[in-house]
């Protein structure tokens, strides 16, 4: 439960770092239930206050998402609180007053100060998204082809399966359909299982973030022998899998190297700033 607990708790963080709509949901609540003189219209906003409470507060999020089940993450929770149409009807009932109390006309004061509030609405519905790049996305595909062509290359008429970054097996398919991966996309684009409950083997899902970690260096010596130990037990599982080629980011230690090296019986060699072990 309390490692359930932490999961909710950084689901939060992870909310409402991605945008600002939340912060207009909150707000628009908040104007809704504590207007002077005014009393909440019915139990839809109380609904969505008590909701909205209970999908914050650690706790409590974490039994909701105990009662979706684990396949669904903590994002999914919002889904019992009407957070569009709560904002929509704090803004609509603040622009009522605002006419109301200034007493002032539509079109002259009431009609720009829509536009703008709707102008902030779009504005924080970003999400925080990574902007996508053409250029970025084409340059990233020639790499992981002129890496795939070397590597059929020097296969030959062999078959290649591949343990790479996600950078160049997201690309391995596309260029060859014949390539076998250890795991797919799915594996780090959770859409793709659509609404399957297939899972991959915890071993091989320690492969993808043994592989993804931005920095995958260890101490010189005997200073890290969980990682070392983490390093050796990926190499065998694998090559248990049927891996006969290993791609390695350019920023992998030497130490880390020479344990895949001393695992699996091959030399490491760089190739278009990776580092490649071929078995």
């Amino acid at each position: 439960m309390g490692e359930l607990i932490r999961s909710a708790w950084l689901g939060w963080q992870g909310f409402i770092s991605d945008g600002k709509v939340m912060a207009l949901f909150l707000a628009a609540l908040l104007f809704l239930l504590m207007r002077p003189g005014k009393t909440v219209k019915g139990p839809f906003v109380s609904y969505a206050a008590v909701m909205a409470a209970c999908c914050t507060a650690p706790f409590t999020a974490a039994l909701l998402m105990l009662y979706q089940t684990g396949f669904y993450g903590y994002e999914w929770v919002w889904s019992l609180v009407p957070v569009t149409a709560v904002t929509a009807y704090g803004f609509a009932e603040f622009m009522a007053e605002y006419w109301k109390e200034l007493k002032v006309s539509l079109w002259k004061k009431g009609l720009p100060a829509a536009l703008l509030l709707l102008g902030v609405l779009l504005l924080c519905g970003g999400l925080g998204k990574t902007v996508w790049s053409r250029g970025e996305e084409a340059r990233e595909r020639e790499h992981a082809q002129a890496l795939l062509r070397e590597l059929k290359a020097r296969c030959g008429d062999g078959e290649l399966c591949l343990w790479a970054p996600e950078n160049v097996m997201e690309y391995a398919r596309e260029f060859d359909g014949g390539i076998q991966l250890v795991y797919g996309r799915n594996m780090w684009e959770l859409s793709l299982n659509a609404y399957t409950y297939d899972t991959y083997d915890p071993s091989v899902t320690e492969l993808y973030h043994w592989m993804r970690q931005s920095d995958l260096e260890i101490p010189d010596g005997n200073g890290n022998e969980e990682g070392m130990a983490a390093a050796r037990r990926c190499a065998q599982t694998a090559q248990g899998r049927g891996v006969n080629c290993i791609l390695l980011p350019e920023n992998a230690s030497g130490d880390k190297v020479a344990v895949l090296e001393e695992t699996l019986g091959v030399s490491a060699e760089r190739l278009e700033g990776c580092y490649l072990l071929l078995f």
